[in-house]
């Protein structure tokens, strides 16, 4: 059984799963008895990974405490533009600068 087309889909699946494992070509191949080659092959034929991170698009729920952390960050954010806002309008408290004595 060296070559991939003589493999049952049950084999193919043992490899498949070593590469999931994260087991390399030589010790998968040690491991289940195949070649390196038989192993390469599967693993770029039959040997797709999936995607480690979620997709972006997918909506996801929010539980009642996530809800609540949310909108406690939103209303922090608006309470801080607010700050803002009324600081610009003001005028500094002090003068600023460096105070200098008069002697040279």
């Amino acid at each position: 059984m060296d070559k991939k087309c003589d493999l049952t889909d049950f084999d193919c699946g043992m490899i498949v799963g070593t590469k999931w494992s994260g087991l390399s070509v030589s010790e998968a191949a040690d491991l289940l008895g195949f070649s390196r080659t038989t192993v390469s092959a599967v693993y770029r034929e039959c040997g797709k990974t999936p995607p480690l991170k979620q997709t972006r698009n997918q909506n996801k729920e929010l539980d009642e405490e996530a809800l609540m952390f949310k909108q406690k960050l939103d209303k922090e954010q608006q309470m801080l533009e607010e700050m803002k806002n009324k600081s610009a309008q003001k005028r500094p408290l002090a003068g600023g600068g460096v105070k200098k004595s008069g002697r040279k």
